[in-house]
């Protein structure tokens, strides 16, 4: 297969090595497609359909090596695979197709739910640019002022210095850093020779981090460098440090194609503010910003869709962002509801009267528009204050902006930060 997200291998259940079926991982669609059956061929009834939820198993994994041997993967799947049969009087030939959840590269795990690891590294597009921080320093050497120039005169010179973590945030859990690496380097000489840098985002723990546990802490990392960034960022890379001394190796948890799409690269002077400008403040602002999880939880699962780059609604956005502002000002209030309008005022009138985001006249027409999309029954003298399309979107934007804006207040961010985020924001609601 020339597919690079279909991968030929041999499979297997982790409790039974013995019984190996070859077929296909595709990683895009989160499936593998068996050229067979793990349970082999049986007469009888297929294709049954589980009622209510379904989980992924957690006792047993599916592992296999691809077909050139070079590479392991351990798959999370969901029971009762879907299943394709094909009779007559001669034969008889069942293929299965399991859907998938986590995919692993680099290691056979024989089960998911007890994963524990020291150390993760997770890539997003664009945090090297928001750190602007490296390790790769180019100078060019002139000749002394007054000296004729001469063939090869002037010079570069390449300086590569080691990795290194700029931490952000400790805590009893983790410690949070960024970490600055030197992408591969041709080891012989060549006509091309490409010297990259990167960042992950690292998260370690001498007593180790559960899978989930730091799935949803790079979750909400990820919340954080959406506002500091100025749009969503998917990881495009997630690895964790397996063994030790020579045995250490990286295993990687798969992401789908679309998320390794090369990203556009952002300049520092369109991100909302860069990390030199919380860097001597971030261990406060990240502890402020851990501690706040818990507390709005509905509110960041509604903000993590609200910033993902999917496909939306308009209708279904809408509603999101208020009720994300409603649930937000809700608790920091105190009050047991506040209402659409209530909730929007509330943010809005921090600032002065010149520089508010959101027209005070549409207060009620935000709520209004909110009621009518929840099939909430409003008055007939009402219909005319719905919001058409254009509205209901600058106005979700907005409302994003001011949710965004009292986030950063709230976690102690200071004044000149919230200027330079309002003046970058302002420009494109």
């Amino acid at each position: 297969m020339t597919d690079s997200s279909r991968i030929s291998g041999m499979w297997w259940m982790s409790d039974n090595p013995n019984n190996k079926v070859p077929g296909d991982l595709l990683v895009d669609d989160g499936k593998l497609e068996l050229n067979g059956s793990f349970e082999g061929f049986k007469p009888g009834v297929y294709g049954k359909i589980t009622p209510g939820l379904v989980r992924p198993i957690q006792d047993k994994t599916i592992i296999g090596v691809s077909r050139s041997g070079s590479r392991r993967y351990t798959l999370e799947y969901f029971a009762n695979p879907a299943t394709t049969l094909t009779m007559n009087a001669d034969y008889g030939y069942k293929v299965d197709t399991y859907s998938l959840g986590r995919i692993f590269e680099g290691e056979h795990f024989d089960r998911i739910d007890n994963l524990k690891f020291k150390k993760y590294y997770v890539e997003y597009p664009n945090v090297f640019n928001w750190i602007g921080d490296g390790i790769i320093t180019i100078t060019t050497i002139f000749p002394k002022e007054g000296k004729k120039l001469k063939k090869n005169d002037i010079t570069n010179k390449v300086e590569i210095r080691s990795p290194k973590d700029i931490i952000a945030y400790k805590c009893k859990d983790f410690k949070l850093a960024f970490t600055i690496y030197r992408g591969s380097m041709p080891m012989s000489p060549s006509t091309d020779i490409h010297i990259s840098q990167g960042c992950n985002v690292k998260i370690e723990s001498a007593k180790g981090i559960e899978l989930s546990a730091a799935q949803e802490t790079y979750a909400h990392i990820r919340r954080f460098l959406s506002i500091a960034i100025g749009r969503d960022v998917e990881p495009t890379n997630f690895r964790v440090l397996v063994g030790r001394g020579r045995q250490k190796k990286y295993v990687t948890m798969v992401t789908k194609s679309k998320d390794n799409v090369k990203k556009k690269n952002i300049h520092q002077h369109e991100m909302s503010f860069v990390f030199a400008d919380i860097k001597k403040d971030s261990q406060k602002i990240f502890d402020k910003w851990f501690s706040d999880k818990n507390k709005h939880t509905d509110m960041f699962d509604l903000f993590s869709s609200i910033r993902s780059n999917s496909p939306k609604n308009i209708n279904n956005y809408f509603k999101d962002v208020v009720s994300a502002l409603e649930g937000y000002v809700s608790v920091e209030t105190g009050k047991f509801e506040v209402s659409p309008d209530k909730a929007v005022k509330t943010l809005n009138e921090v600032f002065p009267k010149a520089e508010r985001i959101i027209d005070p006249k549409d207060y009620n027409r935000i709520r209004i528009t909110r009621n009518k999309l929840s099939h909430v029954k409003i008055q007939a003298k009402d219909e005319a204050s719905v919001m058409d399309y254009n509205d209901k979107y600058i106005n979700a934007n907005r409302m994003v902006f001011l949710l965004e804006y009292s986030l950063l207040k709230n976690l102690g961010v200071e004044d000149s930060i919230l200027d330079k985020f309002y003046k970058n924001r302002k420009l494109y609601l």
